[in-house]
């Protein structure tokens, strides 16, 4: 298997990476991370976790990042399905701060979403489900995710009335988050 094609997404440190996806009469095989490819651009990324969620049409997950003292990278790609997968910057001193770029995840594409500290991630599901991977550079610790709600940064979401957690709901606007921190 050749290497991987990374293409900047237009927030500072945000990337798809882009994977050959090898298939023949049995099925497909493609990676989802290399430590020598990430390694030689992300100096930082070392895997520390890895888990996936299973969502149907409709869910909207996010906008969650962890608390900068607890900096994360992610990698997120999709097993199964469709995603609209959309990125905030909410690094107070980036340039793109308040800025969102967005891109389609699917199930055999090959293409995974690099994001890193500081940017809030989330997706909605546009297939009737889909199975989300996500390799991280530390363990979650659920009283160090903060977030902004979904409507709040001018993002045009297709969905008008999505499925949301509470505590999702519960996020507050970006210009509160703004205010905080």
């Amino acid at each position: 298997m050749s290497g991987a094609r990374f293409e900047e997404l237009g927030i500072a440190g945000a990337y798809s990476v882009t994977w050959p996806v090898n298939s023949d009469s049995r099925g497909s095989l493609t990676k989802v991370f290399a430590g020598q490819a990430f390694s030689e651009r992300f100096a930082r990324i070392e895997n520390r976790e890895v888990f996936y969620t299973s969502s149907t049409r409709g869910v909207l997950r996010g906008m969650h990042l962890q608390h900068p003292s607890r900096q994360q990278w992610k990698i997120v790609s999709v097993l199964g399905g469709t995603v609209l997968d959309v990125l905030l910057d909410l690094r107070r001193d980036s340039a793109s701060f308040g800025e969102s770029v967005s891109l389609k995840l699917r199930e055999g594409s090959g293409v995974a979403v690099v994001v890193p500290p500081g940017v809030a991630h989330g997706y909605l599901v546009e297939s009737e489900s889909a199975t989300t991977l996500y390799l991280v550079s530390s363990e979650y610790e659920a009283d160090q995710e903060i977030g902004v709600h979904f409507d709040s940064f001018g993002f045009d979401w297709p969905e008008r009335e999505p499925i949301l957690s509470s505590r999702d709901e519960a996020l507050p606007s970006l210009s509160a988050f703004a205010r905080e921190s």
